[in-house]
């Protein structure tokens, strides 16, 4: 039923971006092909460095996607997401999440999604944020419609498609091996009274040293895509 589910979201979904009905709205997209992108970049492998550059090689939508390696030190890794907005003003209260990934990182690191809320304004008028809450799931989870058939912990490996080679560290990624991912996110984004909230991917190097897991070609993010919308887009 999930594969039916998401076979479905891969052709309906990309008409109803197009299309954008009076009930579904983009809030926020990058593809990553023109700087500068809308996320903040971790600087903490070669400060100032970003950590994530584009990638010309590997991307689902030309001419790039974004890219970070395995850092061999343990450093976390990480882009996320400008401030998205909650569009209560238009009563929706579904949120999905979309992009296309190749996640060529060994099972003993991580590659995680995160999410925090806003939780109220500074004297000022700033927003104040949540702690960054990872999303837990399994390709069983019913707000999980991508196609990923081994998750555990809800970390994405190359564990999860088959296509990744996990036998194979140092495998190369190739244009085949692009992925689209979607999840219904509301339930985490969409509080009682949260105006704003974002998305991180964060990645990080857990394995022992001398594991040589940092030889694995890391994680390759395209088309960034965030829905909000007045109904299910999968009921």
């Amino acid at each position: 039923m999930k594969k039916l589910l998401f076979l479905l979201a891969v052709l309906v979904v990309p008409f109803m971006i197009v299309a954008q009905p009076m009930d579904t709205l983009t809030t926020y997209f990058e593809d990553f092909d023109t700087a500068p992108y809308k996320v903040t970049i971790s600087t903490s492998i070669n400060p100032p460095a970003p950590d994530w550059t584009p990638s010309t090689t590997l991307y689902r939508s030309s001419p790039q996607s974004i890219h970070s390696p395995v850092d061999v030190d343990g450093n976390i890794t990480s882009i996320f997401t400008d401030t998205i907005r909650v569009r209560r003003d238009l009563n929706h209260t579904y949120v999905y999440l979309m992009f296309d990934q190749i996640c060529k990182v060994n099972n003993l690191d991580e590659a995680y999604i995160d999410y925090r809320i806003s939780t109220g304004t500074t004297p000022s008028g700033n927003l104040t944020w949540s702690s960054w809450t990872q999303i837990q799931f399994t390709p069983t989870s019913s707000f999980y419609y991508g196609g990923a058939t081994n998750i555990v912990g809800g970390k994405f490996t190359d564990q999860a498609y088959t296509i990744w080679n996990s036998a194979n560290m140092s495998a190369t990624p190739t244009q085949a091996w692009w992925k689209h991912e979607l999840f219904d996110i509301s339930q985490f984004v969409v509080g009682t009274s949260n105006t704003h909230f974002q998305i991180r991917f964060r990645m990080r190097k857990t394995s022992p040293q001398g594991s040589g897991t940092q030889n694995c070609a890391g994680w390759f993010i395209d088309n960034v895509r965030l829905l909000s919308s007045l109904t299910e887009i999968i009921p």
